[in-house]
C-alpha cells in the first residue's frame, strides 16, 4: 500500500459497517487458522523434526521438509498479512491484499512486487525469531 492510497483514509470519517466488521472477522480468523494450526502444526511436526538431525532422515524426508518450510514461510507471513488485514478494516482502513500467490509467480520481479516489497526482510524476521526460540541463535551467524 502506498501512501497516497493510505493518507486520505486517515483523514476521512469512520463509518464501520456490518460488513467490514464481518470482512475483518473472517481476515483475521483466517489469518489466526493458517498461524497457528497451519504453520505452526507443519513446523513442529515435519520441519523442526527433521531439521533438529537430518542425517537420521532420507532425502526425501529432508526434501518435504524443505517445502514444509516454504509453506510455513508462506503461512506464516500470509497468516499475519490477513490479520493485519482484518483489524485494518475493523479501524475503517482499506488495505489491498498483497499476497496472493507468490509462489506462482513467473519471474523473480513480479515475486517481489505487488505490495511484498519487503520480503527478505520478513524471512529474516522469521528465520531469526526461529532460532531464537529453539535456541540455536548463539550457535548461529546471522
Amino acid at each position: 500500500m502506498r501512501a497516497g492510497d493510505l493518507l486520505p483514509q486517515i483523514y476521512k470519517e469512520v463509518k464501520l459497517s456490518a460488513t467490514a466488521i464481518t470482512k475483518g472477522l473472517f481476515l483475521i480468523s483466517t489469518g489466526i487458522f493458517k498461524k497457528v494450526v497451519i504453520s505452526d502444526y507443519i513446523y513442529l511436526n515435519l520441519v523442526q523434526y527433521v531439521f533438529d538431525d537430518p542425517l537420521r532422515h532420507t532425502g526425501m524426508e529432508c526434501l518435504l521438509a524443505v517445502y514444509g518450510y516454504a509453506l510455513v514461510i508462506f503461512c506464516d507471513f500470509s497468516g499475519y498479512s490477513d490479520m493485519a488485514i482484518g483489524i485494518a478494516k475493523w479501524l475503517g482502513f482499506d488495505i489491498n491484499v498483497n499476497f496472493l500467490a507468490p509462489y506462482q509467480s513467473k519471474t523473480l520481479q513480479s515475486f517481489g512486487g505487488d505490495g511484498i516489497y519487503h520480503f527478505h526482510r520478513v524471512l529474516k524476521i522469521i528465520y531469526t525469531s526461529r532460532w531464537e526460540v529453539t535456541g540455536l541463535a548463539k550457535h548461529a551467524h546471522i
